[in-house]
């Protein structure tokens, strides 16, 4: 085997890719090899430990680790560590041993001293002085390390309470006591443990002769050397460029070139600026040629577009990806063959009509075909049989890029262009060369870093096009660290699922199958093989395919983990498969796998990887957008997956020639995926007789397409499906109970019509009438087939012949995954139509109805997982759906990222959810506390990637449905939240059978200048005028219509000061409320909490809806508003609310609802409660004596505010000192000295 384990790591394997390809500086590669080799002279074997600790200490120092910012000394009891003097915390820590001691581990036994004590510091580190900030641990004699991710150690040893509490309380610094803890506490956690362990191994003896060679820095092995004991790697720290993140610059300049830029709250793409626009760039001259088109504005789902903008971004967007593609190419040619400049095509192009040549007469023809202009100029460039360099339907419509112009353009300011002596590039420049010289000044996929250039690999290519792509509202892409997250947890519980079901096992993890499956089974490993090749997977809303490429990488890694990859010879692949930073990562021993076409071992992978590829895209990855941009890039997106695994072979001709990409456009497609005509369990075998089509013959024409050896051949089997497609639509259209009762109805009248004889009275009123019923029903059918027309229905009763079986029964998908819509509200048209499908949903938010979408989709037991907004979690209009969600689903897990922010630009909190379309649905809902994910780490403000990676390391919990149904029903973010001691304490308070509204009357506040509300009493035109004029306030009393207002911001528990603004307050108002709320005596509580203030009031105040009115019912003869006060300044009421209320959980300024206020639960009105009524109303009378002011005795009113709150604690049952303490730490400490406990 090339690798030694799956626990046991090279630097290389180790180190993270995007890192690893960064260059290095030779200076400093240089300086390591010389201290290096200065180390491994030094270093002697029969040398005690403290020696050779110490020119370890040296070569660290003089590297990588300067003293100006790092301190390398023993630390206590700890052999040695490595303290970042910028947040005085050691960040590694090192166990060091003598060469050759017994207690020193080995790569095959981990079950020594050494590791005995490295735990034990670590406990030590972690939880005695938390210190969080460790990264890695290293166990070395000098020449040996075993290098330990922190992350590894908290899973098995840090987590482990009962662990650390054993070591805390046994810690002596007695040896005897040491050799205790080792022996008896820490071994036997390391026996169970051992084989979990995973650590990079690297032993110096075997470089010690080649350190000398001043060659050797230039190994890709010995680099990899160098930033293994990099404070990048071993501190974990941030470096220059994170290849899988949006180049701002690269995309800013990108769209400038192209004439566009972003702008305003939503990042839309728009036309540049009048006053920056250039005549000559790519927008600009497609806008210009399009003015000789008749294109008008038009509406498309109810918003008006600009058509002309439309078109000519989408013809300029067709142009940039093809040209992205070409320059992805272009590297990878270069790359394969010796980084030869010859194979750099983009040289050669000398205007837009030769660029136009290369796309469609190049590109789209076989070598053999193309003009001998072409076959000289372009003889390196390889045919790719890809609909992409295919002119599109906008093209053939208008024009393709040849009839662009090459003239000059301004150069952007601050462009990533220099001159000739290596400034700025200003001035200006013909666009071509503007555009070719800006691509040159990036390094696009080669992936080594070497060129000293920014790399742009295909993941940021894919966040450009989803950027580009997403013009109309502004585009958020889908974080790698999302789309993995879900593709690998998802897709090893489908296959687990697969595997059970298929071998009778009950493996209860993915791990678990891993761990006990036997791959030395050929016939076992090629069924298991075969099993993950029939997965169907599919994104409903797929826009660039970000979660498609997902899927895809995992499930190869998925093969490598089970051992069942194999070679296309069939034997078992050797190499190690991760998925690292979304990218798919091929290593051995040596570093990442490189393609050269000269090695056959190297050609044997490439090829292998290819054809991987292709099988997966081809048998298991299928997606729909509404957006044919979209569906265009997510294909672009998959081809280029394939060209990063594209090999050479050797042609008829005896010449060398790229392998040709498949045609796996066809599993990516235009639709509305939430319109569709015929219902999924519409019956089909009748229509294919009808049509004279079998399923058999509609799935082989489909695999025809995907592997159709020329244009040809692939234009008429396409139209050979779209003839079984329409063949379909028409059978369906037949079949409904409408068409054929209009066809009756058609036939009635022809009987009646050709009566020889006049019709009869009776007959002729008949005849009437059916023509009547005939042309509603034409009507009828017209229209529904005219607005499923418009609304891009998509059938996915028959659109992918993957999902049917034999009888062309509709079975379905394994897996939904995505990031669905969200933010829009359906309307009209739409909405009619879908809600004529699914049941009405929440606010109509789309993405509800995508999750319903999915339920019909999936097979059974199949899984859907999507990233949506966190509003379904609290939303009080989502509070059945959140009840009936268990009708269809088994919740595997909900991850509720309110806390944080995943998509940067965005205002919405996430939540992630895995749901299984399940008849049994289980009763616990797997989770992940939220609870005080790190704000920071090492000092730098933590990430949406931080904290969501923080997340999903937590233990998984599981809350009980019920729990959900019955006790946080108005808001299941708090279940998730909460620790188990609030959550009795809030149930305790909610289990109360009293609320406030039995006993008060409770509003919001008057919306004086709501425009919906004026404009029914005075139109829109005076409507807009009154709210611009704020007519009804002024800084003075106008006359006595008008009263004083007070805010939210005016009022404390103790006072309500109002504001000196007056408003003329009666039903002419925007929203009116009865002035018995503004009037009577009443409470004030403001709407913005932590803490929950209210005031009591009896003077006439006017205000808006960011305080709620509580008056007294008539029949309220029991609760006073001085008791009221009490309960609701309260501590305790704060800490129920924020715990339980919708909006008061969440945000930067938490809020009560009028609904959280009504339904305030109130203690039983009995004897000893009116006690505690009683001692509250005489807190509350003390507070208020008319002698004194609230503010004047801040001891004293803090001593009664103490007693309120505790016999507010007696009213509501919350007695143990342990709650007590949660609610109102130090309550009892904080004790007035007079006052007698109960």
């Amino acid at each position: 085997m090339v690798y030694e384990s799956k626990h046991i790591l090279t630097p290389s394997q180790s180190i993270q890719k995007s890192y690893l390809r960064q260059p290095t500086d030779m200076g400093e590669l240089e300086n390591f090899r010389c201290q290096l080799e200065i180390l491994l002279n030094e270093l002697n074997p029969t040398d005690p430990e403290e020696s050779n600790k110490g020119r370890v200490k040296t070569f660290l120092e003089q590297t990588l680790w300067p003293s100006t910012t790092y301190e390398i000394n023993a630390s206590e009891k700890t052999d040695l560590t490595i303290k970042d003097k910028n947040i005085g915390r050691n960040v590694v820590l090192f166990e060091f041993k003598k060469v050759n001691s017994a207690e020193m581990v080995t790569k095959d036994n981990l079950v020594k001293k050494a590791m005995f004590e490295l735990v034990l510091y670590y406990i030590l580190e972690e939880h005695e002085k938390k210190n969080t900030s460790i990264k890695h641990l290293v166990i070395s004699d000098g020449y040996k390390y075993f290098i330990f991710e922190k992350a590894e150690f908290w899973e098995l040893f840090g987590k482990d309470r009962k662990l650390v509490s054993e070591i805390k309380s046994s810690e002596n610094t007695a040896n005897e006591k040491r050799e205790y803890i080792y022996n008896q506490i820490i071994r036997p956690k390391v026996e169970a443990v051992k084989d979990k362990l995973s650590f990079t191994f690297v032993d110096l003896e075997t470089i010690a002769k080649e350190t000398s060679a001043a060659d050797i820095i230039a190994k890709p092995r010995f680099k990899a050397l160098f930033k293994l004991f990099s404070p990048i790697h071993l501190q974990k720290l941030p470096f220059a460029e994170d290849h899988n993140t949006l180049n701002r610059k690269f995309y800013t300049e990108l769209l400038y070139i192209m004439g566009l830029e972003e702008r305003g709250e939503k990042h839309q793409i728009q036309r540049l600026e009048a006053k920056k626009r250039q005549a000559y760039s790519v927008f600009e001259q497609a806008y210009a040629l399009l003015a000789d088109y008749d294109i008008t504005t038009d509406k498309v789902t109810g918003r008006e577009i600009d058509a002309r903008f439309e078109t000519a971004l989408g013809l300029v967007i067709v142009w940039i990806n093809r040209t992205l593609f070409m320059k992805l190419l272009e590297s990878q040619l270069i790359a394969f063959n010796g980084s030869k400049r010859k194979y750099a095509f983009f040289d050669k192009l000398t205007d837009f009509a030769l660029m136009h040549y290369l796309f469609c007469k190049v590109m789209a023809i076989p070598e053999a075909e193309r003009s001998d202009e072409m076959r000289a100029k372009f003889g390196e460039v390889p045919y790719l049989n890809s609909s992409l360099f295919e002119l599109t339907d906008i093209e053939q419509k208008y024009f393709p890029i040849s009839s662009l112009r090459d003239s000059e353009v301004a150069v952007m300011k601050n462009t990533c262009l220099k001159d000739n002596k290596g400034k700025t590039l200003t001035g200006r420049i013909h666009i071509l060369d503007y555009l070719k010289r800006f691509l040159d000044s990036y390094d696009f996929g080669a992936d080594t870093g070497e060129s000293g250039k920014i790399i742009i690999n295909a993941s940021v290519l894919g966040l450009i096009f989803e950027k580009i792509n997403g013009y109309k509202d502004g585009s958020f892409f889908t974080p790698g660290y999302i789309t993995s997250y879900l593709c690998r947890e998802t897709l090893r519980r489908c296959v687990t699922d697969k595997y059970n079901q298929t071998y009778a096992t009950q493996y209860a993890s993915f791990d678990e199958l891993a761990e006990d499956f036997d791959p030395t089974d050929k016939t076992r490993r090629d069924e298991v093989n075969s099993l993950i090749n029939n997965i169907r997977i599919c994104d409903p809303a797929v826009g660039s395919g970000h979660f498609i490429v997902s899927a895809l990488n995992e499930l190869i890694a998925i093969k490598w983990e089970l051992k069942v990859l194999k070679t296309i010879d069939g034997k078992r692949f050797k190499y190690r498969v991760d998925v690292e930073d979304d990218e798919l990562v091929v290593t051995d021993a040596d570093g990442e796998l490189r393609y050269n076409p000269n090695d056959s071992e190297s050609q044997l992978v490439q090829e292998t990887l290819f054809e991987e590829k292709r099988t997966i895209i081809e048998n298991c990855l299928f997606g729909v957008d509404i957006n044919p941009n979209s569906a265009e890039i997510c294909q672009l997106r998959l081809w280029i997956e394939l060209l990063k695994n594209a090999y050479y072979i050797k042609g008829n001709d005896g010449k060398r020639h790229l392998q040709t990409l498949p045609n796996i456009d066809i599993n990516i497609k235009c639709g509305n995926s939430l319109v569709m005509k015929y219902p999924l369990d519409a019956p089909i075998d009748h229509v294919l007789r009808g049509a004279n089509v079998t399923i058999g013959d509609y799935k082989n024409h489909v695999a025809h397409y995907k592997n159709s050896p020329s244009k040809e051949n692939k234009h008429i089997v396409e139209h050979d499906i779209w003839m079984i497609k329409s063949k379909l639509n028409e059978g369906y259209d037949k079949d409904t109970d409408k068409y054929k009762k209009w066809v009756k109805v058609c036939s009635d009248i022809l009987l009646l019509d050709n009566s020889l004889f006049p019709p009869e009275e009776a007959e002729s009123k008949r005849l009437s009438d059916l023509r009547k019923q005939e042309e509603k029903l034409r009507v009828s059918l017209e229209e529904a087939s005219t607005r499923y027309a418009h609304l891009g229905a998509f059938e996915w009763r028959y659109e992918f012949p993957e999902t049917l079986n034999e009888k062309g029964e509709f079975i379905g998908f394994d897996c939904i995954i995505g990031n669905p819509p969200y933010g829009v509200s359906i309307k009209d048209g739409y909405r009619k139509t879908v809600e004529e499908k699914y049941e009405h949903m929440p606010d109509y938010e789309i993405y509800y109805y995508f999750i319903a979408l999915g339920q019909e989709l999936l097979k059974d037991n199949g899984y859907l997982a999507y990233i949506i907004p966190n509003t379904w979690l609290f939303n009080v209009n989502a509070k059945e759906y959140r009840k009936d969600i268990f009708n269809n689903w088994s919740i595997v897990e909900l991850l509720d990222c309110t806390n944080f922010q995943i998509f940067e630009a965005a205002t919405v909190r996430n939540s992630v959810i895995t749901l299984q379309k399940s008849a049994n649905q289980q009763n616990n809902i797997g989770y992940r506390n939220t609870r005080n994910l790190s704000d920071e780490t090492e000092g730098k403000k933590s990430s949406g990637k931080d904290y969501f990676t923080e997340l999903t390391r937590r233990k998984r919990l599981v809350v009980d449905k019920s729990e959900l149904i019955d006790k946080f029903s108005q808001n299941w973010g708090l279940a998730l939240y909460l620790t188990k001691q609030e959550k009795g304490i809030v149930s305790k308070i909610n289990s109360l059978p009293r609320r406030l509204n039995e006993f008060f009357d409770v509003s919001q506040g008057y919306i004086p200048y709501r425009l919906k509300d004026l404009e029914k009493n005075f139109g829109k035109e005076e409507a807009k005028i009154i709210k611009e004029e704020q007519r009804w306030h002024s800084d003075t009393k106008l006359n006595d219509s008008y009263e004083l207002e007070i805010k939210g911001e005016n009022i404390t528990k103790y006072k309500c000061t109002p504001s000196n603004v007056y408003v003329k307050y009666g039903k002419h108002v925007g929203t009116y409320v009865d002035m018995k709320y503004f009037s009577s005596p009443r409470l004030l509580v403001r709407e913005i909490i932590n803490p929950l203030m209210a005031c009591y009031a009896e003077d006439t105040y006017i205000n808006d809806p960011g305080i709620i009115d509580v008056i007294k019912n008539e029949d309220n003869n029991v609760y006073s508003f001085k008791t009221l006060w009490g309960i609701l300044n309260s501590r305790l009421a704060t800490f129920f609310l924020l715990r339980f209320a919708p909006k008061a959980s969440k945000g930067t300024f938490p809020k009560v609802l009028i609904t959280d206020i009504n339904n305030f639960p109130l203690p039983e009105i009995d004897d000893e409660n009116n006690k505690y009524f009683s001692e509250i109303e005489t807190c509350y009378d003390r507070i208020f004596a008319k002698d004194r002011e609230p503010d004047s005795d801040k001891m004293f009113v803090k001593e009664n505010e103490w007693q309120i709150d505790y016999w507010v604690f007696k009213l509501y049952g919350i007695t143990s000192e342990e709650d007590i303490d949660l609610v109102y730490p130090d309550f009892y400490k904080l004790k007035p000295a007079d006052f007698d406990i109960e």
